[in-house]
C-alpha cells in the first residue's frame, strides 16, 4: 500500500490560502510578505519564499519563479540522498545552493512520515503519540544546537545578506521542518514576534490538509486504534510542541533570541540592520 501522490491537489492552493504562491506542482509554497515586526514595519511581499521540494514543478511554476517572483537563488536543505532521488529542476538565471541541515548521517535523518514502514512502526508502540512527540521535539531542539544545522542556517543567512537583487527561495522535502525553522529564524532576525512566527509555522497543516487526511485514512487500513490515527495525522504535519521546543532551546542555551542570533548564527548588528533594510518596508 502507499499513501498516493497528492502533490497536484496539495499544491493547488486557493487564493484565500495565506500568502500562497499559487504553484501547481510545488506544495506548501508561500511567501513571508506582510508579517509585521515589533517596531511597526513588515516583511516585503514576495522576497522571501518557502516551499516544499521542487522536482514536480510545472512549466507554469517555473515561469512564475523567474518572471513573476524574480527568484535569483534557491536553497535546498535536503540530504544528499533526498536530492539525488528528487533533484531540483535547473532554471536559467537561478542559482541553486545546497545547505544540508541534517548532514548525511542516517541517525540524524527525519523519520519518514507518509509510508507503510512508519505506520508499521507505530502499531507496535504502546504509547505512539508520546514516542513521536519526544522524538520530534529532540530533532527540533537539535536544529538550533547541533553543528550541521547551525552551519547550514549560517550559510542561509549569508546568502540572504549577499543577495543583491530579486527574491530568495528555500525548501526541504515537505517545506515544513527544516525550511520551516529557516523561515522562523529569518523572521526572528527581522523582528517579528515569536507568536506570529509560530502561526506561520503551523500553516503547513493548513496547506497539507489533503496529505494529513489521506495518511489518517491509510492508518485506518492498518489498525482500529484511534491513537494511531491521531499520531499519524500529527506525523504527517507539524505540531506546536515541536516548534516550542526549538524556542525553549534557544532561550535555554543562548539566553535570548538576540543571544542566539549573535552566538548561534554569528550575526552582528550590521548584519541585522542590512537584513532589515533588504527585506522590510515601512
Amino acid at each position: 500500500m502507499s499513501s498516493g501522490n497528492n502533490t497536484q491537489s496539495e499544491a493547488s492552493s486557493p487564493a484565500y490560502y495565506p500568502r500562497s504562491l499559487g504553484f501547481q506542482g510545488v506544495p506548501n509554497a508561500r511567501h513571508l510578505g506582510g508579517l509585521p515586526t515589533q517596531d511597526g514595519k513588515k516583511a516585503k511581499d514576495y522576497l522571501l519564499l518557502r516551499t516544499a521540494k521542487m522536482d514536480e514543478a510545472t512549466p507554469e511554476d517555473l515561469v512564475n519563479i523567474t518572471q513573476r517572483y524574480n527568484v535569483k537563488t534557491i536553497i535546498d536543505f535536503r540530504t544528499t540522498r533526498q536530492r539525488e532521488n528528487a533533484p531540483d529542476p535547473e532554471i536559467e538565471g537561478v542559482e541553486n545552493k545546497h545547505f544540508n541541515v541534517l548532514g548525511d548521517d542516517p541517525a540524524a535523518s527525519f523519520i519518514h512520515t507518509r509510508n507503510v514502514k512508519s505506520l508499521e512502526r507505530l502499531i507496535f508502540l504502546e504509547n505512539p503519540l508520546e514516542v513521536v512527540q519526544a522524538e520530534r521535539q529532540k530533532i527540533y531542539r537539535n536544529l538550533v544546537t547541533a553543528e550541521a544545522p547551525l552551519k547550514a542556517y549560517r550559510a542561509f543567512f549569508k546568502t540572504a545578506l549577499n543577495l543583491d537583487e530579486g527574491a530568495l527561495s528555500w525548501h526541504c522535502s515537505a517545506g515544513k521542518d527544516r525550511a520551516g525553522i529557516a523561515a522562523a529564524l529569518i523572521l526572528m532576525a527581522l523582528g517579528v514576534d515569536w507568536k506570529l512566527i509560530r502561526e506561520d509555522f503551523l500553516l503547513s497543516n493548513f496547506y497539507f490538509q489533503v496529505r494529513l487526511d489521506n495518511f489518517v485514512e491509510l492508518s485506518k487500513t492498518y489498525t482500529d486504534r484511534q491513537e494511531i490515527w491521531q499520531t499519524a495525522r500529527i506525523m504527517a504535519g507539524v505540531h506546536g510542541s515541536w516548534f516550542d521546543a526549538t524556542h525553549h532551546e534557544i532561550l535555554n542555551k543562548y539566553g535570548s533570541e538576540a543571544g542566539f542570533l549573535k552566538d548561534g548564527l554569528y550575526l552582528n548588528d550590521s548584519d541585522l540592520a542590512l537584513l532589515k533594510n533588504k527585506y522590510l518596508s515601512n
